[in-house]
């Protein structure tokens, strides 16, 4: 597939941020650094051919903003960043990405001072990414630099749609503390940050540490989330009668009123069906009512008939209310560097960070059954219409409380980089102006998350009478001491009229659970032997967990070529190798079949190697105008990709510059797209384009991800022409800086 993007930006700054002496001073001596998107040291960020936003340390205290995401939502080129836009549909959880032209969160290439690090989640179709949140606290962050045309030419993969690169407070000194908070109805927000750094001329550190607690949010807690989107699966559910109805008490017609629509003769209604040939009868729960529950808001908590005549027809009801918006999360984050001067021409880094989270989601109180349905016996002291029922649903609903589902992320990352210069080897020349940069660097990422559903089998205990934690029933059925209904085994009933212990009363308590007297009379468990049926029969929950590492070597040389009569020619070229494993472990449980809702999976292992080459040339033609020609080249085994890149850069006047890059990109398959022995299912919605009945509702149907090592990149042509216009304004003390960016980039992106 492919598709043709054009994106125009303008952006205008006006800024208050330093003094003259300090921004402006024509006699004070420029440091040369290198810059997002480039390996050669500049002067200047305006003699890049390429389109850079950068957000200072300034702007970030100036805007108030306290993390990451709060800058990346100003962002204009980055139409909807991966987490908080998709918070009231239920998205994202606590995960937080940027999504740079809107191409797809792995699209964007995120560093941190300008190496990789290991990706922290997995996104839609299986794509790796950069969780913003677990990088560092934002007290260390003193600058934010976005590449705006691709940069695989330099990066290499993930850098379609450009680059962000966060850099650290490596000179900071002293002591900074911050605490603060975001309250709103319901929910809130607080964190305390702090920084530390000294240092002399010979070693320097920095420490930085940050705590976020984020309070919980349910749909509920919010009018716009409060919408009746009802599931086919229901609680209560709907049934598939095999027989004719019977009364066991009387042997007679099964005749239910539900308080709403009278008297309903279910056996008469089996007979009619039955004349006219048919051999079952689907039926909604006989209390199908929507006060069967009480309503949250506008939302009925109950059954909501979908048929022409009751019960003829299935019971549909709400699953929104108890669905986060927001997850309760503790996260704790550390942050260190230290630059020590070896020699005069050799220094060495050492950077490395942790962070771990610890959050909290919740769901209804458990999925549909879409992967099978139980039978509720005949036998049941539950079942009024006293024929063995297929029974269709979920086996807690709106009554019951939230499921909550815990999750716990942690990670790590250490990088030593050797750098200097050939200047100790050669006093004067070309080659005294070279320098090396040598890293080595390890990043981990660890994630253990909790599936609830149910388990098929218990239920089907359940509902034969073999329910509760303590009843003796193994694979093979139950031990010769267990009795259906009797000592430690229970029944469990699906059925609206037994959700609480007095129909409608949800003061009465949980109904779901009960034995049979010794005259073979129902009657209903306690509230704790309840709770344990429930706990154990309808509810079961395992955790998974993902593990992703990242170790990179990498040697960069870079120094002065020749002299051009705008200036000294430069040169970067280097070497990367980056090994990336990505293992994950799964429960026995979800091996299984027997998952109510979720689809078997399995554990695996993966990994590859990846060997990149690359160069970068800068040419001052003159003093106005700058070439960067830049080219890279990776190998991942089975693919490989050459991406080169053109920029030129014209300033006109010295309010008034011009810029044009043109260049390749590309994103290699996500590592467990491509690579490992596990298998992974997942149930999604899917609309049927000529099923009209699926126009505005689909299907959830299991959908199977297998790996395919022939997966080709997804690849890009970029083409970007722009202006900046940064006038001398006529107010302020001098210290104030105005300048508008204008960019067209056209994007052409080929999908494999």
């Amino acid at each position: 597939m492919k598709a043709t993007i054009v994106y125009l930006a303008i952006f205008i700054a006006c800024l208050s941020l330093w003094t003259p002496g300090t921004l402006f001073a024509a006699d004070a001596e420029i440091e040369e650094v290198v810059v997002t998107g480039s390996y050669i040291k500049r002067k200047n960020q305006a003699d890049f051919p390429s389109p850079v936003n950068t957000v200072t340390l300034e702007d970030m205290k100036a805007n108030g903003w306290s993390d990451m995401e709060d800058v990346a939502e100003t962002f204009t080129f980055s139409p909807s960043n991966y987490g908080r836009s998709g918070l009231t549909n239920g998205c994202c959880g606590n995960a937080r990405a940027i999504n740079l032209r809107g191409l797809g969160v792995s699209s964007t290439l995120v560093l941190l001072n300008g190496k990789r690090t290991a990706s922290t989640s997995t996104g839609p179709s299986g794509a790796d990414y950069t969780n913003i949140k677990r990088l560092l606290p934002m007290i260390a962050v003193s600058s934010l630099e976005t590449l705006l045309d691709g940069g695989a030419a330099l990066y290499g993969s993930d850098a379609v749609a450009g680059v962000v690169n966060m850099k650290t407070r490596t000179n900071f000194e002293g002591f900074e503390a911050r605490i603060g908070g975001k309250q709103i109805d319901g929910s809130g927000q607080n964190e305390v940050q702090f920084i530390i750094g000294a240092g002399n001329e010979d070693i320097h550190g920095i420490f930085a540490f940050g705590f976020e607690h984020q309070d919980s949010l349910q749909n509920r807690e919010r009018d716009f989330n409060l919408i009746n989107n009802t599931s086919g699966n229901g609680s209560p559910g709907t049934y598939v009668l095999s027989g004719r109805p019977i009364n066991n008490a009387t042997g007679g017609d099964v005749i239910i009123d539900n308080g709403t629509h009278g008297a309903i003769n279910y056996s008469s209604l089996w007979d009619t069906a039955s004349a006219g040939g048919a051999t079952s009868l689907q039926v909604a729960d006989p209390y199908c009512v929507p006060d069967l529950v009480p309503a949250i808001g506008p939302v009925p908590g109950g059954g909501q008939f979908s048929g022409t005549t009751f019960p003829l027809g299935t019971c549909r009801s709400s699953y929104q209310p108890n669905n986060s918006t927001a997850p309760q999360e503790n996260s704790w984050q550390i942050y260190t560097h230290w630059d020590w001067r070896v020699s005069d021409y050799a220094n060495v880094k050492i950077e490395s960070s942790m962070y771990r989270s610890q959050n909290s989601t919740t769901f209804i109180a458990t999925f549909p059954q879409t992967n099978g349905r139980p039978i509720v016996p005949a036998s049941s002291p539950f079942n009024q219409l006293g024929t063995d029922l297929s029974w269709a649903g979920r086996s807690l609903g709106l009554a019951y409380p939230a499921t909550k589902v815990q999750g716990d992320a942690n990670g790590s990352r250490l990088a030593l980089t050797l750098d200097g210069s050939f200047e100790q080897f050669f006093k004067d020349g070309i080659l005294s102006t070279w320098s090396y940069m040598l890293t080595g660097q390890y990043s981990g990422a660890y994630n253990a998350g909790e599936n609830p559903d149910t388990d098929l089998r218990r239920m089907q205990d359940g509902l034969n009478g073999f329910g509760g934690s303590n009843c003796e029933i193994r694979f093979d059925g139950p031990a010769s001491s267990a009795v259906a209904g009797k000592g430690n085994c229970y029944y469990f009933s699906p059925f609206g009229a037994n959700i609480y212990r007095s129909t409608f009363d949800p003061t009465s308590g949980f109904g779901s659970a009960g034995q049979l007297d010794a005259n073979g009379n129902l009657v209903l468990g306690s509230a704790e032997a309840t709770a344990d049926v429930i706990g154990f029969n309808a509810l079961t929950t395992s955790t998974e967990i993902n593990e992703r590492r990242l170790t990179v070597f990498e040697i960069i040389f870079s120094g002065d070529l020749f002299e051009l009569p705008g200036g000294t020619a430069g040169m970067a070229f280097g070497y990367q190798q980056r090994k990336e494993v990505r293992e994950r472990l799964i429960p026995n449980f979800q091996y299984s079949l027997s998952q109510g809702f979720l689809s078997p999976r399995s554990s695996g292992k993966g990994g590859r190697t990846v060997d990149a080459y690359f160069g970068e040339l800068a040419l001052p033609l003159t003093d106005n105008i700058d070439i960067q020609l830049a080219a890279r080249f990776e190998d991942y085994g089975d693919i490989d990709s050459t991406d080169p890149k053109i920029g030129i850069n014209w300033r006109a006047t010295e309010t008034l510059s011009f810029r044009a890059s043109a260049g390749t990109s590309f994103r290699a398959p996500s590592l467990g797209t491509v690579v490992g022995d596990d298998k992974q299912s997942s149930v999604g919605e899917v609309r049927d384009s000529i099923n009209v009945a699926e126009q505005t509702s689909g299907t959830f149907r299991t959908i199977i991800a297998t790996k395919n090592p022939l997966l080709e990149p997804e690849e890009s042509r970029n083409y970007n022409v722009g202006v900046t216009w940064a006038p001398e304004v006529p107010w302020g003390d001098g210290g104030h800086n105005f300048q508008v960016d204008l960019d067209y980039l056209t994007l052409s992106l080929r999908i494999r």
